[in-house]
């Protein structure tokens, strides 16, 4: 711990605090960046480097106004990490006027915030929460306003009959209800409403086998009078 809090204050007092302005302005065409101030500063021997933390101002569009200009700003280790969004290290990008930060490295976006919507490996949010890639949740919550489908249990519920979903399978090659294969792969897979319908599903398929299984217990109690009826008739 001593070595690390020495180490940090080594670093600071070698740190100048050295704010550039320049006089010209910021081009007019997308990409074109402004360096606007600095903070730089060199670790100590024996492994001396520069380090700069750099500010900029970034054309996101071609335009002449501040409508299309973000604010940059990023680290440079070494004189070749001297572009905004294509080569400064950790950087944090903001725009104002679209509502918009955004975190990264070199050419690369990890996050960003785009009016209230988050993104994980997209600079376009369409929803609150937007992830481009894998997942990986010790546990998942979803809250939904759907009906949880305990209905199919009502005594009133019209279960369909089975030559019914037998003849809708034939025609359309996927189950009542549940989207199709060219359904989801347009419009993706909705995971609170799927497990609801799987449910219903599941208990629709609870109830058929329950009604299965009075069949067979009926048949099996007719064919037991059939088999008392035939030996009575035997021993006559």
């Amino acid at each position: 711990m001593k070595k690390s809090i020495r180490y940090l204050i080594i670093i600071v007092i070698n740190c100048a605090f050295n704010p550039i302005v320049f006089a010209q302005g910021l081009g007019i065409m997308k990409g074109d960046f402004l360096e606007i101030g600095r903070i730089a500063g060199t670790t100590p021997p024996p492994n001396p480097n520069v380090v700069k933390n750099l500010f900029w101002l970034l054309r996101d569009a071609d335009g002449r106004d501040w409508y299309t200009a973000r604010f940059h700003d990023g680290i440079s280790i070494d004189a070749s990490f001297l572009t905004p969004a294509v080569s400064t290290k950790t950087w944090w990008e903001r725009d104002p006027h679209h509502d918009i930060q955004s975190w990264g490295n070199a050419s690369a976006t990890y996050l960003t915030i785009n009016a209230g919507n988050v993104g994980i490996g997209t600079a376009t949010p369409q929803a609150k929460l937007a992830v481009n890639g894998n997942i990986l949740a010790k546990e998942v919550k979803v809250k939904t306003d759907i009906s949880v489908p305990d209905y199919v249990f009502a005594p009133e519920y019209e279960l369909p009959a089975l030559a019914d979903v037998e003849a809708y399978v034939k025609e359309h090659r996927h189950l009542p209800e549940i989207p199709s294969a060219k359904d989801i792969e347009r419009d993706g897979l909705d995971l609170a409403e799927m497990n609801l319908l799987l449910l219903k599903k599941v208990e629709e398929l609870t109830l058929y086998i329950v009604g299965l299984k009075k069949g067979n217990e009926e048949h099996a109690a007719e064919i037991d009078r059939l088999k008392t009826t035939v030996n009575q008739l035997l021993q006559q």
